[in-house]
């Protein structure tokens, strides 16, 4: 299977609508990251960061509003990075001002058949 068609699937596995953003996958890979969040306070993403060192990339969030409700909706994001930097990656912290976690990188695995 070609990375492209393990991208598209992916896109559909997280059901993530509207047109596939191009990525060049001979410089790149890409983080599909799923969560949940309050419809009534979506995050907003403050920044994103790698720390070679620890062999992580972090994303931070804006602070919420004060009044949020409880309910839960899906929220998936879709980052590209530079193979010189994803490859050293091994975890993925999430910041946000009630919590930070941090959760291992899984590769999905492409085979070439040929």
């Amino acid at each position: 299977m070609e990375t492209q068609d393990v991208y598209e699937d992916s896109w559909k596995e997280f059901q993530l609508e509207g047109s596939i953003p191009e990525i060049d996958f001979e410089t790149n890979d890409v983080l599909f990251v799923g969560m949940t969040e309050s419809n009534s306070c979506p995050y907003i993403l403050d920044s994103l960061k790698t720390n070679i060192e620890k062999s992580q990339i972090s994303i931070t969030f804006e602070p919420l509003d004060d009044v949020c409700t409880a309910d839960l909706s899906p929220r998936n994001f879709v980052i590209a990075i530079d193979k010189k930097l994803s490859s050293k990656l091994t975890s993925f912290r999430i910041v946000s001002e009630q919590k930070e976690i941090e959760v291992p990188i899984l590769v999905k695995s492409i085979e070439s058949y040929g």
